[in-house]
Parts: C-alpha cells; sequence; structure tokens
C-alpha cells in the first residue's frame, strides 16, 4: 500500500463502495470541515486502465472535494481546482478485497459519547476562543446547534459525569440547561425523590417555578420592552422554538404596568365612574365585583326601515351564494370577477347590518355614574377591557336598587325578560367560517362532555333549575343554558367540513347509543328501569353532550348561551386542539394576511420570514406554506378558544361556605 497524491479530477466513484445510497445530506457541512482542517483522512484508491482512480472508501470525502471545487472553496488556504492533490493511499493488503475495504472502513467507525463531543466544543471555546460564529463555519453547522452544545458544555460537572456514566439521558441534560445555576442544577437532579420527578418536563418546571414561563401573559405582553431593557432571562435552547424565561418578574410587572396605562385616557373619556389598570385582574377577586350589562335600545323607525331592506337584500345574496357555491367568505384571488363583486356585495350587506344591530346594545350613562372599567390582559396576553363592574363597596346598594326595581315591575303584573348578548370579534374570520368552526367545537365538546357524567349532570341539572325556577324572573343578566332539554339534531358543517374528527365522532356516539338501545319506545321505560345505575349515568351524559349548541351561526351574535358552553368546556378541561387543526380546508377560506398573522403569532421566530414573504405568494403556495409552518403547533383561531375562567371553583367553594 502506497501513500501518494492524486488530481481530484482523476478520482471517480467506485462500484465497490459499499455505500449505495449517496444522500447529499451533511455534505456541506463535511466540506466546511475539510476546507477549515483539512483532508484529516486519506481516500482508498485502485487505478483503473484508463489512467483514473476509483475511491473505494471515502465517496463521501470525494463529493465534498467536488463541492468546494465548485463554489471555488479552498482548503487551508489553497484553493480547490481539477489538479488540486488530494492524499491517497493506494492499492490493498495481500487478500483483502476491494469490497472488503469498504466495509471496513465504514463499519469501524465508532461514534462518540455525546460527553465528548460537548467538552470538545466547550474547549474549542473557552479554551482556544473560537467563537460559536467560527465554530459553526469550521464544522459546516448552525449557530443554533453551536449555542446548544455549548450550553450544555457549562452544564454543573456533576452533571456531565452523571451524562457520562449513563445516568441521564442527552433529554434530561438539555432540560437542566435553562438555568445557568450549578446548585440549582444539582438540586433539580439529586433531589429528585422518584424516577418521574426527572423526567424533562418535571425538571424544566422546577427550576422555572420562580419566573415568568414565555407563556405566561407577562410574558407575551412585554417580552420585547423588557429584553430591550436588558431583564435577565434564562433560554431553553432545546424547545422546538427557542423559550425565554423572564427572570425579574418586578421588572416585567413595571414595564407592562407602564404598557397599560397608555390606554387609560381613551378608556376614561367613555365616561366610567372609576378605571383600575393592572396587568393582573385576580380572577380570584373578580367575583366580589357586581356588573351591569349593555342594555338594547329601540332602534329608530329610521334605522328598523333600513334593517328590514338589508336582511332581505341579505337573503337574496345568501341564495345567490348557495348557487354559485360559495360562503362569503372566499378570498377575491380565487375568483372570477362575477363571483368575487357577489362576495364583495355580500359582505357589505352584512357588515352594514352588523353595524346597525350594535347600536341595540349600548350602556347608559345611569350604568357609566354606578359602574367602572378595568384595563388588563387576557390569558394569552392581549388587552382585554372589562366594562360595567360594580365595585364592591358599591355592590350591595346597586344590587339592592336593582332588586326593588325588579319587585315594582312584578308587583305591576309584568314580567320582563331580557338577554344580553356581548359581540365577539370576528374581524379576522368571517361569519360563515366561525359558524362552520363552532360547529366543529360544539361536535368535539359534546363527545368530551359524554364521557364526563359528573359534569354532565351539573350541566343538565343546572338547564333544569334555570328554566324551572327563574323563567318568569327579571333579570337583566339571566344567562342562558348552552344544553337545551329538548333533542337537538347534531351541529351542521358545511359540505367542506362535514368529515372532520369531531363531526364524525358526535355522529358514533349517537350511532353506538342507538344501537345499545332498544328498537321500540315502547320498551325504553323498562330498558331504562333494569340498567344499571352507572349505565344511565353514562346515557344521561351522552344525551346531554347530544342536547348541547355551542355553534354561533353566521347571523347570530355571541351571547350567554355561548358563554355557558365555555364553561363547560373549562370544567372538563376541553382543548379543541386535540380534535382540529389548520388545515387547507381552513386556510382556502382565509386571506394571506390573515395566514402571515397566525404563522407570527403561533409559529418559532424561524417561520416568521414564511409569514413576511406570503403575501407575495399565489394563493395555492401561500395555503401550502401556511398548512406547514403551523403543522403540530396547537394554534386555534379565536371562535375555537375557550377563554380563561371568570371564577375559579375555589373562588366558587369560597362563595358557598361564606353563604352557608
Amino acid at each position: 500500500m502506497t501513500i501518494t497524491t492524486v488530481a481530484l479530477s482523476k478520482l471517480i466513484p467506485s462500484e465497490a463502495n459499499v455505500r449505495r445510497f449517496n444522500s447529499e445530506a451533511g455534505i456541506e457541512a463535511l466540506a466546511a470541515d475539510i476546507a477549515a482542517h483539512g483532508l484529516i483522512q486519506s481516500l482508498n484508491v485502485k487505478p483503473t486502465a484508463k489512467g483514473k482512480f476509483e475511491v473505494l472508501a471515502g465517496g463521501r470525502r470525494l463529493r465534498a472535494l467536488r463541492h468546494l471545487q465548485g463554489k471555488g472553496g479552498c482548503i487551508l488556504g489553497q484553493k480547490v481546482t481539477k489538479d488540486y492533490p488530494v492524499p491517497v493511499l493506494q492499492g490493498l493488503a495481500e487478500g483483502v478485497t476491494e469490497t472488503e475495504i469498504s466495509l471496513a472502513e465504514n463499519f469501524q467507525r465508532s461514534a462518540m459519547h455525546p460527553v465528548e463531543a460537548i467538552a470538545a466544543f466547550g474547549k474549542l471555546n473557552k479554551d482556544e476562543g473560537i467563537s460559536p460564529e467560527e465554530i459553526a463555519a469550521r464544522f459546516g453547522i448552525s449557530r443554533m446547534t453551536v449555542r446548544r452544545r455549548l450550553v450544555l458544555a457549562d452544564l454543573s460537572p456533576r452533571i456531565l459525569e452523571e451524562l457520562r456514566q449513563d445516568h441521564m439521558s442527552l433529554e434530561q441534560a438539555q432540560a437542566l440547561t435553562i438555568t445557568p445555576d450549578h446548585a440549582r442544577q444539582e438540586a433539580a437532579w439529586f433531589g429528585a425523590q422518584h424516577s418521574w420527578n426527572r423526567e424533562p418536563q418535571h425538571l424544566k418546571r422546577r427550576l422555572s417555578e420562580e419566573r415568568l414561563h414565555p407563556t405566561d401573559k407577562i410574558s407575551h405582553f412585554i417580552r420585547e420592552e423588557y429584553l430591550a431593557a436588558a431583564g435577565a432571562v434564562e433560554r431553553d435552547l432545546f424547545a422546538t422554538q427557542e423559550q425565554v424565561y423572564l427572570v425579574d418578574k418586578e421588572l416585567a410587572y413595571s414595564l407592562a404596568e407602564q404598557k397599560l396605562e397608555t390606554h387609560r385616557e381613551a378608556v376614561t373619556a367613555e365616561g366610567w365612574k372609576w378605571i383600575t389598570v393592572t396587568p393582573d385582574f385576580a380572577y380570584q377577586t373578580s367575583h366580589q365585583y357586581g356588573r351591569v350589562y349593555a342594555e338594547k335600545v329601540d332602534l329608530s323607525a329610521e334605522d328598523q326601515a333600513r334593517l328590514d331592506a338589508l336582511n332581505a337584500e341579505l337573503e337574496a345574496l345568501s341564495a345567490q351564494l348557495e348557487e354559485h357555491e360559495l360562503y362569503g367568505d372566499e378570498d377575491p384571488e380565487d375568483l372570477t370577477t362575477e363571483q368575487a363583486a357577489l362576495v364583495e356585495n355580500y359582505n357589505k350587506v352584512n357588515s352594514a347590518i352588523e353595524r346597525i344591530q350594535d347600536r341595540e346594545d349600548v350602556y347608559t350613562d345611569e350604568q357609566k355614574a354606578v359602574a367602572g372599567a378595568v384595563v388588563t390582559l387576557d390569558p394569552v396576553g392581549d388587552i382585554r377591557i372589562e366594562r360595567g363592574l360594580i365595585a364592591p363597596q358599591d355592590r350591595i346598594a346597586h344590587e339592592a336598587k336593582a332588586k326593588a326595581a325588579e319587585r315594582a315591575m312584578q308587583t305591576d303584573g309584568e314580567t320582563v325578560s331580557a338577554e344580553t348578548e356581548a359581540d365577539v370579534d370576528t374581524n379576522t374570520l368571517s361569519a360563515a367560517l366561525t359558524e362552520d368552526l363552532t360547529a366543529q367545537r360544539t361536535a368535539a365538546l359534546a363527545v368530551e362532555l359524554a364521557i364526563r357524567p359528573d359534569v354532565a349532570i351539573l350541566a343538565t341539572t343546572y338547564s333544569l333549575a334555570l328554566q324551572h325556577f327563574y323563567a318568569g324572573t327579571y333579570d337583566s343578566s339571566k344567562p342562558i343554558s348552552a344544553v337545551q332539554i329538548k333533542r337537538e339534531t347534531p351541529p351542521r358543517a358545511s359540505d367542506e367540513m362535514a368529515q372532520t374528527p369531531a363531526i364524525l365522532a358526535l355522529a358514533a356516539l349517537e350511532t353506538a347509543w342507538r344501537d345499545r338501545l332498544p328498537r321500540k319506545a315502547a320498551d325504553l321505560w323498562h330498558w331504562c328501569a333494569t340498567a344499571e345505575p352507572a349505565t344511565l349515568i353514562d346515557l344521561l351524559a351522552a344525551l346531554t353532550g347530544l342536547s348541547l349548541n355551542a355553534t354561533q351561526q353566521r347571523h347570530e351574535k355571541r351571547h350567554t348561551r355561548h358563554e355557558n358552553a365555555d364553561q363547560i368546556a373549562r370544567a372538563i378541561n376541553f382543548d379543541m386542539a386535540r380534535h382540529w387543526q389548520p388545515d387547507t380546508a381552513f386556510f382556502r377560506r382565509t386571506s394571506k394576511a390573515f395566514m402571515a398573522d397566525a404563522i407570527k403569532e403561533a409559529a418559532s421566530e424561524s417561520h416568521h420570514t414564511v409569514a413576511k414573504g406570503l403575501l407575495k405568494l399565489g394563493k395555492a403556495e401561500a395555503i401550502e406554506a401556511a398548512v406547514e409552518a403551523m403543522s403540530g403547533r396547537g394554534w386555534l383561531p379565536m371562535p375555537l378558544r375557550t377563554p380563561a375562567m371568570a371564577v375559579p371553583p375555589d373562588a366558587l367553594e369560597q362563595q358557598m361556605d361564606e353563604a352557608a
């Protein structure tokens, strides 16, 4: 065997090389490594009759060299050309075949232990002063990969020794990197009482207990301001999306209060008795407040006439949409000129109707004189304004006055019922799409309610009590139950969404019980009377689920029926993300601007460039990019989200104890 050099142009792949699947994955990184460190291992070659040399072992190195030649790259400062001298090992030992030498080179390789690689990267950076950027360039890997290995190198020596001895997994070590404090790392690992305490997610939770989590509403609201103020942070570099934990809670809350204060003036101008600005309007204390609701007022004769005309026009336009198989929320790019004009006209009429209907719900000057507003944050960190709150010190007097007015009305022989409706912000989604989405949410919520007899009994009992004991009382804030004690047909969605998992699951639930029950109605009483109590409870839960209606129809405002559905959802820890994710059918009915906003909200920063470039793509390409970016993110559009609880169970129990 002879060590020599051969011009790059004379080297060709050999059929004897055992590597048959020549993927390009990793070739660029290998080329960067060779460029920075030279060709550390020679190629094994065999001469051919035509003056070429077959590469028996080292095919990937040959492709990396050609990659450098094509880019005009250099190896240790020497440009790689066709004449570049490549070090080779020519010839075979006696009795060794070409296939054997190729197999031996690949077979004898042994991967480094993770700790060895981690320690080597740490030494390059700390001891030899090579920056993360330079390390990334020399090895052809991303800067994030280098950062991850360096943060592992900074772990406590005791933790690294545990990893070296294979007493912990790499994922467990990665979980401990969210804090640079060696004492905290060791306490989390060595202080664990049970094996499940050492699961990566549990380790992360323990180490972040005193920090603001990246998903905390305060973090969402002032993250950029906090970073600009140089607030202390701890990072989880190993999450799918790099997560930043805010360490200085005092600074975070101070920044949140300052940012919220900028909204005080506009709310004050509305004329409320008092205004409170706080980033954390604690639900534990919110039940102490009373509330007044926006009242329905009669429309003027002119507005009513206009509303009637618009409703008639909308009905005609809806019929035309059905003829064209349109929903009214399509992107104009997907439509003909005629169809786009029809959809635009439909939406204009619908908006005009909503503007007139909005005039029916107003807070009166009398209500504002006794009530106030809170400028705060919702559970995801967006600004929320709670209007119409009665301060605790004013609540008793206000409720006494309201009861006196109710008694006076009943004395006069009048029974008045009023329904308060709360608008939902559907600016980003059409009414038709909201109806389709909430039909699916109804189905999914019903399926999960049907296997929670405890909550089903609560919901059914509540509905019966509401109808029996409160039907004749006047109360402008009287709720409406989402569960009606009557037969409800399964929620309908458009044909495009009729085969979604939630809709199909609800149909399967109904079919399963239909098969279990007797065929004749005359036999039902005996079946129920002889059934096990647990079976009856399960049937009650299923019937309660089948009676639930949380669908928001396209010309319907959101009101307390939907709020009660949210209460049920919270009671069973309902998560719509288990039943639905944004797909092509969904994004086809949204604008590219909506897609871009959704990606920015849900996906990682690496996808923000996708969001920015979305508007330049055609609709089909934009939909494909949006589906890919949002896959597995657990993101939900607003109509599918369940708002946080206004009065948590512990507060409810406290109220019951106080009442007792």
